[in-house]
């Protein structure tokens, strides 16, 4: 008696099963299909964005390519996929090329990222009547690998059908684009000398005074854009920017560094400018002798300090 129950039972949920699957609805867009267009601008990216960020999001809302629909009762469908004729699959999941070497693209339609296979979207109409059509895009640049600046590609980037019949009710393309990974160079040496003079004795008024400031010139060259940072690393007992001189010379001074007149602290990243034009860059530091005892023993007076430039 339990085995035929069970079989009986099996048999019925199957039945329900079978007969529980709900009819498409039919619907008919009242209008022509829309066509929407997607300008991603002129774009900078700082060279030092890693791999992963986000570069830029550009968001076309919901009632910007609204349409409505006459249907009938039964389930809405939605599916779209990317036009990889164009933007062709990076991983095989969401991320698209975009044209330009290290940035890839990515996709979201009503908040979901938009995969290699496509997407669906459903929901249920209950009665004959309409349907407002207007699903959130949302468009978004990745860093994938080291830029090349150029524009992205151009074209039909989706299109988004409607139940079975897959008729296209909005097609969107980008229409414009482009980016451009911001960076300086350095022109000449990395190795800078520093010619800081002579200085005497009697120059020096007291432990912490100083003599005339000496500009440092690191001769950069910049996109425009580009967001300049440095840091200094030295050998510094006193702090306060001074680095210690070489063994074996003078004693009871050192040499401060100063970016806009303001003493460097070693090890940390300092934000200088951000470019507003291509073209040589000027970083704004000097050096100063700096008395840093009560007693001053005369020598040879040299010191030095490494420096990074990086662009956040």
């Amino acid at each position: 008696m339990e085995s035929t129950r069970n079989v009986s039972l099996s048999l019925g949920l199957l039945v329900a099963l079978g007969f529980s699957t709900n009819a498409l609805a039919d619907c008919a867009a009242l209008g022509s299909a829309v066509n929407s267009t997607i300008n991603m601008g002129s774009i900078t990216v700082q060279r030092d964005l890693p791999v992963g960020a986000e570069i830029s999001r550009k968001v076309i809302p919901a009632e910007t390519t609204a349409i409505t629909g006459a249907c009938s009762t039964g389930t809405f469908r939605e599916s779209g996929s990317v036009n990889q004729a164009n933007y062709r699959s990076l991983d095989g999941t969401n991320t698209y090329a975009s044209g330009i070497n290290g940035v890839g693209l990515k996709l979201k339609v009503r908040g979901q990222y938009v995969p290699s296979s496509g997407y669906h979207w459903e929901t249920n109409i209950s009665t004959n009547g309409s349907i407002r059509y207007n699903p959130e895009i949302e468009v978004i640049l990745v860093k994938t690998g080291d830029i090349t600046s150029g524009p992205l590609a151009l074209g039909p980037l989706i299109s988004v059908a409607v139940n079975a019949t897959n008729d296209a009710a909005v097609t969107y393309s980008l229409a414009s684009g482009n980016v451009m990974q911001a960076s300086c160079e350095i022109t000449g040496s990395s190795r800078i000398p520093v010619a800081m003079g002579e200085a005497k004795m009697e120059d020096f008024k007291g432990k912490g005074s100083t003599l005339t400031p000496v500009n440092i010139n690191i001769p950069l060259h910049c996109d425009s854009n580009a967001k300049v940072n440095i840091s200094f690393a030295a050998t510094s007992s006193k702090g306060d920017g001074i680095i210690d001189l070489t063994s074996g010379g003078a004693e009871g001074v050192g040499i401060q560094l100063k970016l806009r007149d303001t003493r460097v602290d070693f090890d940390h990243t300092l934000f200088v400018a951000q470019a507003t034009e291509q073209g040589n860059f000027n970083i704004p530091l000097s050096a100063v002798y700096i008395q840093t005892a009560d007693k001053i023993k005369p020598g040879d007076a040299n010191a030095v300090a490494n420096f990074t430039i990086s662009y956040q």
